[in-house]
C-alpha cells in the first residue's frame, strides 16, 4: 500500500511539474506557433495555390502546378547554377582562409587580441554598406584597384560590369565580410583542443603541418561542421549583399550582368514581390527549404558531426 501510494504522490508530482513548465513556457511557445509554425503552414497552402497579389480575388487550389512549372523555369535552373558557382566559390575559399587566419591568430600577444578585433569588423556592417564601399574599390578606371593594378601593368578590370568576373568579384566580397566570424569561430575550436595532445604528436615527431591535419582537422570536425554549414546556408540564401553589388534600380530579377549574378533567392523576391506571383514564390521557397535541409544532412553524414 505505502508503494502504491508513494508511485501514486510522484506521479501526481510529476504531473505538477510539467504544468507548471507548460505554464511558463507558454509564452515562448504561443509566439513560435504565430510566428514559425503558422506561416510555414501558410506557405505550404499558398504553393498549392495560383495567388497572385495583382489579381487576389481569383485565388484557386492548383495543385503541383507550381512545383511542376519549376521544372520548366529556365530562370530557376540559371539561378540555381549561379547560386551554387556562388556557394562553392564562398564557401570553399572562405573555409580555407579561415582556416589559415584561425591558425595565424592563436596566440595571446596584444597584437593577435587586436587582430581578431579588426578581421570581425567587416561581419559586423550592414550589407549596403558593404556593397558601396566594394563598388567603389571595383570601379572603372577611377577606382583604386585598378589604379593599383595599371600602376604595376596589369590591364584594368571591369569587375563589376563583365560577365567573366562579376561573379568572382562578388565571391571576393563575400569571403571578405564572413572571414573574421568564420575565423573566430575555428579559433575558439582550435583553443579548445587539449595541448597535450598536441605536445604528444610534437614529442613523436610530427611536425607543425602533420599535427594540422593528423590532430587539429580531425577534432575540430564538430566546429567545421557548423560553420560550414551555416556558411552554406548563408551563401544559399545570398540576397542583400549579391542585390546591393550587382542590381540596377530598374531591373526587373537583378543579377547584371545578363543574370550572371542572379541568386536563387534573388529571382525568388522578384517573382513574389515584385512579379506579385506569391503561390509560384512559395513553391520556390519550399524548394530552397529541400535543398538546404539536404545538403546539411549530408554534410552531417560525411562530417561526422555526431562524434
Amino acid at each position: 500500500m505505502k508503494l502504491g501510494r508513494l508511485k501514486k504522490r510522484l506521479h501526481t508530482q510529476a504531473r505538477r511539474e510539467a504544468m507548471w513548465a507548460l505554464v511558463f513556457l507558454s509564452p515562448y511557445l504561443i509566439i513560435f506557433i504565430i510566428w514559425q509554425i503558422f506561416p510555414l503552414l501558410y506557405g505550404l497552402w499558398l504553393s498549392f495555390t495560383n495567388l497572385d497579389l495583382l489579381h487576389s480575388s481569383d485565388v484557386k487550389f492548383v495543385g503541383l502546378s507550381n512545383f511542376t512549372r519549376i521544372l520548366s523555369d529556365s530562370f530557376v535552373a540559371l539561378s540555381l547554377k549561379n547560386t551554387l558557382y556562388f556557394t562553392a566559390g564562398s564557401v570553399g575559399l572562405g573555409i580555407v582562409l579561415a582556416l589559415a587566419l584561425a591558425s595565424a591568430m592563436n596566440g595571446t600577444s596584444f597584437e593577435n587580441r587586436w587582430v581578431k578585433w579588426v578581421c570581425f569588423i567587416p561581419y559586423l556592417m550592414g550589407a549596403s554598406a558593404i556593397a558601396i564601399v566594394w563598388k567603389r574599390i571595383y570601379l572603372g578606371y577611377s577606382g583604386p584597384l585598378n589604379e593599383l593594378l595599371m600602376a604595376v601593368g596589369f590591364p584594368n578590370i571591369a569587375w563589376l560590369a563583365d560577365t567573366n568576373s562579376a561573379m568572382p568579384s562578388v565571391i571576393i566580397v563575400s569571403v571578405w565580410t564572413m572571414l573574421g566570424f568564420n575565423g573566430l569561430i575555428l579559433l575558439a575550436g582550435i583553443q579548445n583542443i587539449p595541448s597535450e595532445v598536441k605536445e604528444a604528436a610534437m614529442i613523436d615527431g610530427a611536425g607543425p603541418w602533420t599535427a594540422f591535419w593528423l590532430i587539429t582537422l580531425p577534432l575540430l570536425k564538430p566546429i567545421l561542421f557548423f560553420v560550414i554549414t551555416f556558411a552554406f546556408i548563408g551563401a544559399f540564401q545570398a540576397f542583400g549583399l549579391v542585390y546591393a553589388l550587382t542590381t540596377g534600380w530598374n531591373a526587373v530579377y537583378g543579377g547584371d550582368p545578363l543574370y550572371h549574378t542572379l541568386t536563387y533567392v534573388m529571382y525568388l523576391y522578384a517573382v513574389a514581390f515584385k512579379n506579385m506571383q506569391v503561390g509560384y514564390g512559395a513553391a520556390l521557397s519550399w524548394l530552397l527549404m529541400a535543398i538546404i535541409l539536404g545538403v546539411t544532412l549530408i554534410e552531417r553524414r560525411f562530417l561526422g558531426a555526431e562524434e
